[in-house]
């Protein structure tokens, strides 16, 4: 009488606030369960939103002053889940993103992503 079910991970990414963090069609998403556990989950069980939930005239969040904070969903479909052994979700998630300046015309963002063009 255990159905599957769908479940959704919410990841909160934060850069300063003249950069956003943006991802396409061909960044990655590589999940790897923890060793310690006998969960049967694999990348192949997630789907990642390309487009953080909050994006518009509010892609960043205003909590933060100095900060640009972004939501980005990851959704678990199909997945089986036991009354003795629940679903474990343990392990380590690797998302790529790329950061982009918020304001093209931000001469002080577009020469610090020149400055840090190993991971940008």
């Amino acid at each position: 009488d255990h159905e599957n079910a769908d479940f959704k991970l919410v990841l909160l990414s934060e850069v300063a606030d003249y950069l956003k963090l943006t991802r396409s069609n061909t960044d990655t998403l590589v999940f790897v369960k923890a060793d310690d556990n006998d969960n049967q989950l694999t990348t192949d069980n997630f789907i990642d939103n390309i487009d953080p939930e909050n994006s518009g005239t509010q892609e960043c969040l205003q909590n933060k002053g100095y900060i640009c904070s972004q939501l980005w969903e990851i959704s678990a479909t199909d997945i089986g889940c036991t009354d003795e052994l629940g679903t474990d979700f343990s392990g380590n998630y690797k998302l790529s993103f790329t950061p982009e300046c918020r304001d093209d015309s931000d001469t002080y963002c577009s020469q610090w992503l020149i400055d840090h063009s190993d991971i940008a």
